[in-house]
């Protein structure tokens, strides 16, 4: 298991720079003064990376899994297709095998324990069609460990284990200040994590408690760097403090986190840190615009598609939305979905010695071996386009603005929507080699 003392490289979403840029800014600036390897994730739908990204169990292992969660059944936009962004990770981490876990859970109810992760029971409420049992080797098989269920609080509507617990290393744990509002849940879970773990409690003895101190659990470790939320309270100087003491040997700095705590989140929900060894998402080669220009040319590709992608690759400056980037990836991938049609249909004819059924475009055999190159370069323009829409390495370039501007957008959401709504349909998410995690099937009692 990969635990944040062991990861080396920290993402966030696109969007959190406009989202909360006070903390953005001093975040960046911290993680620049100690030389943490930083970058932007693109195609998300909210700053929260932690509760839809991959779970890291080894340097060249990830688990997916359905993120869905019921607090924004009513605000289905902010939801990121995990499901997606699995199929892209597979293109753009060769080394990195893939599970899916069939389960709807959050990230940040996911606490990576060396051998042990630590979840709230909220993902028994989020998947009942299956039995407790069931879900309890779903999660074993995927994670590869033992699994410690906390109570759910139903006060506290995500459910997530990342803002009771964080994880000290040398089987420790670090449990929030619950006993300063909620003796009972506190000793529950004091009591359970006991079981394995030593347990080293928050406390902030002030006077008037903010509502808001919870934060401080939640706070952002990567490799011997730990960054602790800041409210501009007297707790914050007491959470440094007592983080510090449990972590001796880790440098402890804070950041002002007013932006994203009171939306109920805070570091360790908006990053995705993990070692990046065999998980680099960095693509092979540098942005060179004839290369796409020759590609597309090939493929028989519309430029005008490609416009707003080109002007951000080569400024930085305004980030293609989500929808764009969504409706490109379409675009490309069915024009390779209509040529391996054609080839399929061409190669069956093939059977015909006198090559009387072949269709009116191939007059030949060498006719078949261009849409048999076609595939190849689609393939090559799709997997370079996704290396780039993915992240952005250097996030000092980066502009607050992530509208796509430009007047042509109408002619491409309009030429992208003739064709399929899903980038990548259910019934092809097998072809791309990810291990689907199912419910283990039972013998019929008949």
């Amino acid at each position: 298991m990969i635990t944040d003392a062991q990861t080396n490289k920290v993402y966030f979403s696109s969007w959190l720079p406009q989202t909360c840029p006070k903390l953005w800014t001093e975040l960046q600036k911290v993680l620049l003064e100690n030389n943490v390897d930083t970058a932007l994730l693109n195609c998300t739908n909210d700053i929260w990376c932690r509760d839809f990204m991959p779970i890291q169990i080894a340097p060249d292992k990830m688990v997916f899994y359905d993120y869905n969660p019921d607090y924004l059944q009513r605000k289905k936009k902010y939801i990121t297709n995990t499901k997606m962004l699995a199929t892209m990770f597979v293109r753009v981490m060769p080394k990195v095998s893939i599970k899916f876990l069939k389960l709807i859970i959050d990230g940040g109810n996911v606490v990576k324990c060396d051998d042990t992760i630590v979840m709230t029971e909220k993902v028994f409420n989020e998947n009942k069609e299956y039995s407790r049992d069931d879900i309890v080797e779903m999660l074993r098989c995927a994670f590869e460990c033992d699994i410690m269920f906390l109570p759910w609080d139903r006060s506290e509507p995500y459910g997530h284990s990342d803002g009771i617990i964080h994880y000290l290393g040398n089987n420790k744990v670090l449990l929030t200040n619950y006993d300063d509002f909620d003796s009972d849940y506190y000793h529950k879970f004091k009591t359970i994590l006991e079981q394995k773990f030593e347990v080293i409690p928050l406390h902030y003895p002030v006077k008037r408690k903010n509502i808001n101190n919870w934060c401080y659990v939640n706070f952002l470790h990567i490799g011997n760097l730990v960054i602790v939320p800041q409210l501009g309270i007297p707790e914050d100087e007491m959470a440094i403090e007592q983080i510090q003491k449990a972590l001796p040997d880790a440098k402890v700095v804070g950041v002002p986190a007013s932006e994203a705590v009171k939306d109920g989140g805070a570091l360790n929900c908006l990053s995705w840190n993990i070692d990046a060894s065999e998980a680099q998402m960095v693509p092979e080669n540098s942005y060179d615009k004839e290369y796409y220009l020759d590609l597309l040319n090939k493929i028989e590709l519309e430029t005008i598609a490609f416009t707003p992608y080109f002007d951000w690759l080569e400024n930085r400056d305004n980030l293609p939305s989500t929808d764009y980037m969504n409706q490109l990836l379409r675009y490309i991938d069915n024009s390779r979905k209509v040529t391996e049609e054609i080839m399929d249909a061409a190669k069956s004819a093939l059977n015909d010695p006198e090559l009387l059924s072949l269709p009116q475009k191939f007059e030949t055999r060498d006719d078949i071996r261009h849409y048999e190159y076609q595939i190849v370069y689609t393939n090559l323009l799709l997997n370079a386009v996704l290396c780039n829409s993915l992240q952005i390495e250097d996030t000092n370039k980066f502009s607050s603005s992530n509208v796509l501007v430009n007047t042509k957008t109408n002619d491409i959401e309009r030429i992208a929507s003739q064709y399929h709504d899903s980038m990548f349909p259910e019934e092809e998410f097998d072809r791309f080699y990810i291990e689907t995690i199912l419910p283990p099937v039972h013998d019929c009692p008949f």
